[in-house]
Order: structure tokens, then C-alpha cells, then sequence
């Protein structure tokens, strides 16, 4: 018999080479016997474990910014075809939710009667999309702003309001002023909507709030002084844009705001027999205070402010008045503008 007979074949009729045997897997090592494992106590002393604490921080997490109308384009709506119309697609925010919904509207039917040409189709989507406030900044700050409003407390924004006074630089406000709208705050103020979150303050509110300073019997001058706090503590509240996010229109009518009678305003004043027992005054240092502040018509913290170097012209009759003391401390400014002044005065002292 042949090689070729004795020698099986597969099905397809070629010749079958058979396979040399795999080494099992205890064997395999045996093939490089240059290839050591240790063993699992040395492995444990050469690994580099950590014996100190690692001073590498931690990655920060992703913080999302939020919504801001500023970081938007604009949005001309996609027209597509769905069936026998052209409809326009687009983005709109919605209350309560993070997500903005998917709106959908009818732009005009693919043929026949009302069908529009390709650029007429781009202007009607665009007039849809206006007219939907999907771009608009009132829109924004009544679905997206509002929701923020909710969490911000009335007396949480006044302190970020006294806060913002204290180091702006426009227009900035004295001292004196930012205490006493604090004490406001403190005394009336908070103790009655201090809790309520701030887009809660409206007329109604401050309707309530004038019935309660009415039955403590603050004058009708008081309770429009402590109106203009709570009123400026909501337009502080601003977005991204530096826009309100609250505005109001107050009505002082619904408020029921006291009227303020300019004649009946106390002025409180010296007669002229308590002036002249200023004048007459025991202590000379005071005296002359008494009688400088009576003759000129200075406020008392500008008479403290002045000084003879400064203020005095060559001849001392006449007095530059452009700041004052308060609390032991010289301020560079007075209460007003119009408070910067110069002061012409001939000082008659009297007989005493």
C-alpha cells in the first residue's frame, strides 16, 4: 500500500496534518527556565506601599453655572415637514422644571391654499418663535428667575444689600445712613417679613406692614422713610445682567401710605432764650462751640470738623465747610452736596 492510501483525508478531500500536543499549563514554565516566580512573601516586601497620607487634593466636582439669558443666541425655530404642513420646532423654558420643552407649531400647508415660498416659510417660523417669548428676557425671569426668588429670604438679601452699600463706589452712602437703615431693618423691618421668601413682597405686604407701624403710632413721615428700605432690599435682587429680577410698580394707594403734610413736620428748634443761655455757658470751650454753631448755622458734627489751618481764611471771616466728625473720627464729606459751603460771620459775643 501506498503513502498516499494510508494516510486519512478529511471531508473536503485534503490531507489532514495533525497537530503537535500543547504543553499543559505546569509544563509551560518548564520552557524558560530563566523565568522565576517569588514567592508571595517577597512579592508583599517589594511592593511600594503607601505609609503617609496622600497630599493630592481631590478632583473638584462639576459645577453647573445655570441657566443665563446671556449665554443665549437667539433661537429662529427648525422648520421641518410633517405631513401636509411645514411646522417650525424650537426651545422654551418651562415653570418648574430644569429641562426646556421641545414646542411645536403649524407654519403654513405644504401646497394649495396659504402655502408659502422657502424664505416667507424662514420669516413666519421666526415671527412663531418672537411670539412665543422663547427669547425674550421678561419670559426668562418669570419661568427661570422666579424659581430662584422662591429660595432667597427677605433678610438674606437685606444683608447682601447693606453689605453692597458699604463697598460700592458709585454713589456711595455714608455711614451714618447705612447704620440707621440697618436699625430699620432690625426693629421693623425683618421682625415682620424677615421670613418670607422675597418675590412674596409686593403691595400686600407692605400694605400689612403699614397697618403695624399705624397701630405702634409712627408719624406719617417715619413710615414713609421705612418704606423706601423694604422697596429698595427687592430691586437689589438682580440677575446675571445686572436687570431686576422683581420688578414692582408700588402703589401707594392700595399701601395705604400715610400722606405726608410738609406743614405739620416737627422742626425742632432753640428759642432764643435757650441760645442765649448757650452763649453764656460756664465751660469756655463749649461756649465758644455753642456760639460759633448759632451764628454760622453749622451742624454740630461740621463745627467739630473744622480746623484753623484749613477751614479759616487769612482774615477768619469767612469758613470753608467740607467735612466733619463723626463717632470721634474726621470724615472727608458732609451730609450733602449742597452742604459744601463757604460761611461769611462776624462774631458777636454776647454780655454774660
Amino acid at each position: 500500500m501506498c503513502a498516499c492510501e494510508s494516510s486519512p483525508k478529511s471531508n473536503s478531500g485534503k490531507r489532514d496534518i495533525p497537530s503537535e500536543p500543547q504543553p499543559k499549563a505546569h509544563e509551560q514554565l518548564s520552557l524558560w527556565p530563566e523565568l522565576t516566580l517569588p514567592s508571595p512573601d517577597k512579592v508583599q516586601h517589594q511592593l511600594p506601599f503607601v505609609t503617609e497620607p496622600s497630599k493630592v487634593s481631590p478632583a473638584a466636582p462639576v459645577k453647573r453655572r445655570g441657566k443665563s439669558m446671556s449665554r443665549r443666541t437667539g433661537q429662529d425655530g427648525s422648520l421641518e415637514r410633517s405631513g401636509k404642513w411645514w411646522v417650525v420646532r424650537w426651545w422654551q423654558d418651562e415653570p418648574g422644571q430644569y429641562q426646556r420643552s421641545h414646542k411645536r407649531a403649524k407654519v403654513c400647508p405644504v401646497s394649495g391654499v396659504g402655502s408659502l415660498s422657502k424664505s416667507e416659510r424662514i420669516r413666519r417660523a421666526r415671527e412663531i418663535v418672537s411670539a412665543s417669548g422663547a427669547d425674550s428676557s421678561e419670559q426668562f425671569n418669570k419661568v427661570v428667575q422666579q424659581k430662584k426668588c422662591e429660595a432667597v429670604i427677605f433678610s438674606d438679601q437685606s444683608l447682601r444689600w447693606l453689605e453692597h452699600l458699604r463697598k460700592r463706589k458709585r454713589k456711595p452712602v455714608a455711614p451714618g445712613t447705612i447704620d440707621d437703615w440697618e436699625r430699620i431693618l432690625r426693629n421693623w423691618i425683618n421682625p415682620h417679613i424677615g421670613n418670607c421668601p422675597i418675590s412674596d413682597v409686593n403691595n400686600r405686604t407692605l400694605k400689612h406692614l403699614v397697618e403695624k407701624m399705624t397701630m405702634k403710632g409712627l408719624s406719617p413721615k417715619t413710615i414713609d422713610n421705612y418704606l423706601q428700605v423694604p422697596k429698595a432690599v427687592v430691586a437689589s435682587l438682580l440677575d446675571d445682567d445686572g436687570n431686576q429680577v422683581l420688578p414692582r410698580k408700588w402703589n401707594s394707594e392700595f399701601i395705604d401710605s400715610p400722606i405726608v403734610e410738609s406743614a405739620e413736620q416737627n422742626r425742632p428748634s432753640f428759642s432764643p432764650s435757650v441760645m442765649s443761655g448757650l452763649a453764656c455757658w460756664r465751660y469756655s470751650k463749649e461756649r465758644m462751640l455753642f456760639i460759633l454753631a448759632g451764628a454760622t448755622g453749622m451742624r454740630i458734627g461740621e463745627s467739630l470738623g473744622l480746623e484753623i489751618d484749613k477751614h479759616f481764611s487769612n482774615d477768619l471771616l469767612t469758613i470753608t465747610i467740607n467735612q466733619k466728625v463723626r463717632h470721634c473720627k474726621v470724615e472727608p464729606r458732609v451730609k450733602t452736596t449742597s452742604a459744601k459751603r463757604q460761611v461769611d460771620h462776624i462774631l458777636q459775643l454776647p454780655n454774660c
